[in-house]
């Protein structure tokens, strides 16, 4: 994965006073194991199942309590769930949780 995060202070003139100093942080980002699904794929698969039982979003909302906003934001792939929510939301689009995540 790399080097571990860290800081380092550097300065062209000799001065006791942090706020004259130029810092530079280092962080390191983990990338996403090779086989990891992408994020998307549930939301894809989500409003598929919706538009499948011709619901809207504000349904699948009523109907499993997701917040609407919270519905449209997994269907775009925007937020990973806990399983509790991507219980109810198999639940109200009628498609077993496992099919969501296929």
């Amino acid at each position: 994965m790399g080097s571990a995060p860290y800081l380092f202070f550097t300065s062209n003139q000799e001065s006791s006073d942090l706020s004259s100093k130029l810092v530079t942080a280092t962080m390191v980002i983990e990338r996403l194991r090779p086989d990891d699904p992408p994020v998307g794929d549930l939301g894809e698969n989500l409003r598929a199942a919706r538009k499948r039982l011709e619901l809207t979003q504000e349904q699948v909302a009523e109907r499993s309590g997701v917040h609407a906003t919270e519905v449209s934001r997994i269907e775009a792939g925007k937020r990973d769930l806990k399983v509790s929510t991507l219980r109810r939301l198999a639940r109200a689009v009628e498609v077993p949780p496992g099919q969501l995540l296929d």
